[in-house]
């Protein structure tokens, strides 16, 4: 395998508004003197979900979604223009879905980005991925609300179904908690949280079916793992009322009183799918995620060799006992490096000014 890089930034949260992080001139910057300037081979950025707040009702159109992405690539135009320059270059650009972006891995709304980036559609340089990216032997990564009883989407695959439209995997379950902007129709909170509990029992139905075995096993070819992996992957977090309930309560009881636990949820699945792709002698060296906004590296326990890393957040919502959390110019990312008989998988912190 010849030398080849790989930076995953996760949770940019693009949603129209400036922020107090000031993104919009972080990441031309970030994409210019940190991606861009490296001369060791190859090279992939990774935006590893929720780039953009497309959430709405399930089912939302493709016009709707259209109109929003539309919409915010505008507001953000120097981002998509320093991705644009990347791509151009040779850097390679793989687009990972979130629960506040999977919209944005529908076939029409990938073709809609890559044209909103000034390429033409289906342009080789750009990916997009609903759920998982996996190098083997390399790093497996995906955002990690698959593993968040608030926000899993059971048949995630089916994005790419139909257009995208009429398969659209159920609203998460805290998307619809929180209500839509604009979309006051939808009713009470209790009315959606209702529905959303529904839908996802029927979707964890639907995932065990052989429609979407067979979605798992188109998708297991273009990961390099096999379908049997792959559907083990996909059963790890199902959903389940009584656990989604417990674990928002904890939740919130932490958070009233401040604790912070390393890890959380993500930590130990990464662990547990280390064993998967141990089992298929793919095991990776790192395994990274984003969604919880909490920036860290925690070796895998039994597995000296593998690491957990987290992509943390560039938005202003910072969690965790990182050092952006105290410095809000400081930005986390991971870099990975591949080698002959090598990986160094590390998370860095930039500094615009630095």
């Amino acid at each position: 395998m010849d030398a080849r890089e790989w930076y995953v930034v996760s949770d940019l949260h693009l949603n129209g508004e400036p922020g107090s992080r000031d993104i919009d001139a972080a990441m031309p910057r970030f994409l210019d003197t940190v991606v861009g300037a490296s001369t060791s081979g190859p090279r992939t950025l990774v935006l590893l979900g929720d780039t953009f707040d497309l959430q709405g009702p399930v089912h939302q159109s493709t016009a709707r979604v259209a109109e929003r992405l539309t919409c915010l690539a505008d507001v953000h135009a120097g981002i998509l223009d320093a991705l644009a320059v990347c791509v151009r270059s040779g850097i390679g650009l793989h687009v990972v879905g979130g629960n506040h972006d999977i919209e944005l891995t529908r076939p029409a709304s990938a073709a809609l980005f890559t044209t909103l980036l000034g390429l033409e559609d289906g342009h080789p340089g750009i990916r997009f991925s609903p759920w998982v990216v996996h190098e083997p032997g390399v790093f497996y990564a995906e955002h990690g609300n698959q593993h968040h009883e608030l926000n899993r989407m059971p048949t995630v695959l089916s994005v790419r179904e139909r257009g995208g439209q009429e398969e659209l995997p159920v609203t998460p379950l805290g998307a619809a908690s929180r209500g839509y902007p604009g979309c006051s129709a939808e009713g009470a909170a209790l009315v959606r949280v209702a529905r959303s509990l529904r839908s996802t029992r029927r979707r964890e139905r639907m995932a065990r079916t052989p429609w979407y075995q067979d979605l798992l096993d188109r998708e297991a070819v273009g990961l390099g793992m096999s379908s049997r992996a792959l559907a083990d992957l996909a059963a790890m977090s199902r959903f389940g009322a009584g656990r989604a309930l417990t674990a928002t309560a904890r939740r919130i009881i932490e958070r009233r009183v401040g604790m912070e636990r390393p890890g959380t949820y993500l930590a130990p699945r990464a662990a547990a799918i280390h064993r998967i792709l141990t089992r298929e002698g793919l095991p990776a060296a790192a395994y990274v995620f984003g969604h919880n906004h909490r920036a860290e590296r925690l070796d895998l326990p039994d597995a000296p060799a593998a690491a957990y890393l987290n992509a943390g957040t560039w938005c202003a919502e910072v969690r965790g006992l990182g050092p952006d959390r105290v410095d809000q110019q400081l930005f986390p990312y991971v870099r990975i490096a591949a080698t002959p008989g090598r990986v160094d998988a590390r998370l860095l912190f930039w500094r615009p000014s630095g």
